[in-house]
């Protein structure tokens, strides 16, 4: 498994992390260590994804159509409620299962909850509550490509979680032609750290992914405990090859809702925004 920030304080059991936790990839042995994002916990519930560490500014977010009945889902943009922001956002995961994208930094995005509908006064939906996670799928991912200009950890620290060769699965792709990397994440219920055990530094969980790839393979997650939840949380990294124009970015996935029919949406939000002839209409940017 990866190295991860080896000086714990002594309060803290080797091998698990007290949040925020930050997660890092070091792309192959000898290469730069990585910063790609950072998980804190809300102390009412839930927790709050981050991605500072990238220098694009600029982005595409969307509310999209999905489809689970089926291994794959394409969407026009027509389908989906989507906007730009000038400034980085975070998902914001809360304890109702209330998610959305708010600003990185105070006051720059439109966020929060209308206080007699209850609705996103910016962009999100109502996806499971923490107490009940969602299984079909991870809760959060985040894909990274040209990390080169992400920012370096110089030395990791007990904060950190370095995901390194000897973690990565390769989706759809080989050692040879892999250009990217997909960080996922499982909100699992407490009830499954009977699975859980000790593996190095680390706490890890094997799960079988039936619809995975068609498969029923069984995957390694790194596990983190959310101190007072009902959930812990599980990462896993596999590379990818994408075609992206931009030569390095990042997009930021969160969890969705499912109707009974099998369809729902998802959020989405993509630094550097994909190049565009009729720019989103509509910003997150809050006005002044």
């Amino acid at each position: 498994m990866g190295r991860d920030g080896a000086e714990r304080g002594s309060s803290q059991p080797e091998g698990a992390w007290i949040l925020p936790v930050r997660l890092l990839i070091q792309p192959a042995s000898g290469e730069p260590i990585r910063k790609i994002t950072k998980v804190i916990p809300y102390p009412t519930g839930g927790f709050a994804v981050v991605a500072p560490y990238h220098p694009a500014q600029r982005g595409w977010l969307a509310r999209v159509p999905a489809d689970y009945t089926k291994h794959e889902y394409k969407f026009h943009r027509s389908q989906a409620a989507e906007y730009d922001a000038n400034d980085r956002v975070k998902l914001s995961d809360h304890a109702d299962g209330f998610v959305q994208f708010s600003g990185e930094r105070p006051g720059r995005i439109e966020s929060g909850r209308d206080p007699e509908t209850g609705e996103a006064k910016g962009l999100g939906l109502i996806s499971n509550p923490i107490s009940e996670p969602i299984r079909t799928g991870p809760t959060f991912s985040v894909q990274s490509w040209g990390i080169h200009e992400f920012q370096e950890a110089a030395k990791p620290g007990s904060e950190d979680i370095v995901f390194d060769e000897e973690d990565f699965y390769f989706r759809r792709c080989t050692p040879d032609d892999a250009n990217s990397f997909l960080l996922e994440c499982f909100v699992l219920p407490n009830r499954l750290w009977a699975g859980v055990r000790r593996r190095g530094h680390r706490h890890t969980l094997f799960m079988s992914h039936h619809h995975f790839e068609g498969t029923g393979l069984v995957l390694e997650w790194c596990v983190v405990p959310l101190p007072g939840q009902p959930a812990f949380l599980a990462f896993c990294v596999s590379r990818m090859r994408v075609g992206f124009t931009s030569p390095s970015g990042f997009i930021l996935n969160g969890p969705g809702y499912r109707l009974p029919d099998g369809t729902g949406e998802v959020l989405i939000a993509m630094y550097p925004p994909p190049p565009m002839i009729n720019p989103p209409s509509a910003t997150l940017d809050r006005k002044a």
